[in-house]
């Protein structure tokens, strides 16, 4: 880590209950759409929450050809507790949310927690947002914020180069034609005390010469 970032204290007093929730939108390849997963349990690892509580977890799922719907927007203040001032706030962040999805083009946006304050205002706290490489030539102004001293720098190299490099662990590297031969290789390979990258199995043709 390279740099510290210090944000407003949002633990300020006020009228109403201070409470944290999750919310991210990312695309369901199963269904094609669009879908903005939250819950209650916010400030926490979800992937804890979606083990031991699964039901604290509400999907909602976008139609492409309609966008957000304000009645799904209010669905999920609702689904939160939210009342008052502090539902209203909420709606207009989820909608504001989801057009900023889109309009950037993002891969994935997370936000945990998303936070409601003591006077009822919903802030981002803190946010993961991943973006389209391909898209980025229509957010030039987004791509002057990269910063590569958090990127591993063999991937920044070959980027450099267009080179899709990804680091993977292990210690041997198996390359095969067929994915059959590939997990016979592989199992050699494990029987004999070596390492594979534990992501990935790369399976290419071979080339012949006609």
């Amino acid at each position: 880590m390279n740099k510290i970032f210090v944000g407003q204290d949002m633990y300020y007093d006020g009228p109403s209950e201070r409470q944290e929730f999750y919310l991210s939108i990312l695309l369901d390849r199963s269904s094609g759409k669009n879908v903005i997963m939250y819950s209650t349990e916010g400030g926490m690892n979800i992937e804890d929450v979606a083990h031991d509580t699964p039901e604290k977890i509400f999907k909602e799922y976008v139609h492409p050809s309609g966008g957000l719907q304000g009645f799904q927007a209010r669905k999920i203040a609702f689904n939160l507790g939210l009342k008052g001032e502090a539902f209203k706030n909420c709606v207009k962040f989820v909608i504001n949310l989801y057009n900023a999805y889109l309009g950037l083009d993002c891969g994935m946006l997370e936000i945990n927690p998303l936070f409601k304050a003591a006077d009822d205002k919903i802030i981002a706290v803190d946010c993961k947002m991943s973006l389209d490489d391909n898209a980025m030539i229509r957010h030039a102004d987004l791509a002057t914020l990269r910063d590569i001293t958090e990127e591993d720098p063999t991937e920044v190299e070959a980027g450099k180069h267009n080179l899709n490099f990804v680091k993977l662990d292990g210690n041997v590297g198996c390359m095969v034609n067929g994915a059959g031969l590939a997990m016979a290789t592989m199992d050699m390979i494990k029987l004999s005390g070596a390492s594979l990258p534990t992501s990935s199995m790369w399976v290419v043709p071979l080339m012949h010469k006609p």
